[in-house]
C-alpha cells in the first residue's frame, strides 16, 4: 500500500478525474493514541494515467478526501487498456474522541466508524 503523492500542476492536454472507489475501510493502529486511516482501493480503467493527488478537510466529526487521477489522452500515450486496482492508505491522524462516530468521504465513498 501506497501514500499519495503531494499535489503537482498537471500536464498539458491531460485532465484530473476522481476515480471510482471500489472499496473503502477504516483501519485503526495499535498505538496510543490509536492512529487511524483510511484503507482506499481505486478502480482504474485503464493504464493511461498517473498515480494520485488529494486533498484533505476536516470540520467537527466529518472528513472529506478528495483524490484525482492524471489522465493522458489517449493518443500519447502507449498504455494498457485493462482494469486494474490501486490500493492507497491516508493517514487520518489521532485526534479522535472516544466513543463519537466519525463520517469519512473519500470521492463517492463514505464509511463511518466510531472511535476507541
Amino acid at each position: 500500500l501506497t501514500t499519495p503523492e503531494p499535489t503537482r500542476d498537471v500536464p498539458v492536454d491531460w485532465r484530473e478525474v476522481l476515480p471510482s472507489v471500489e472499496s473503502l475501510e477504516i483501519h485503526i493502529a495499535e498505538s496510543d493514541p490509536p492512529l487511524y486511516f483510511a484503507e482506499v482501493v481505486f478502480k482504474l480503467p485503464d493504464g493511461c494515467g498517473e498515480t494520485y493527488e488529494h486533498e484533505e478537510s476536516r470540520s467537527e466529526n466529518t472528513i472529506i478526501i478528495t483524490a484525482t487521477r492524471l489522465e493522458a489522452p489517449y493518443r500519447q500515450l502507449h498504455c494498457t487498456h485493462l482494469y486494474s486496482n490501486h490500493h492507497f492508505n491516508f493517514p487520518l491522524g489521532t485526534d479522535f474522541r472516544s466513543g463519537e462516530t466519525y463520517t469519512v468521504h473519500v470521492n463517492r465513498a463514505t464509511e463511518t466508524f466510531v472511535a476507541q
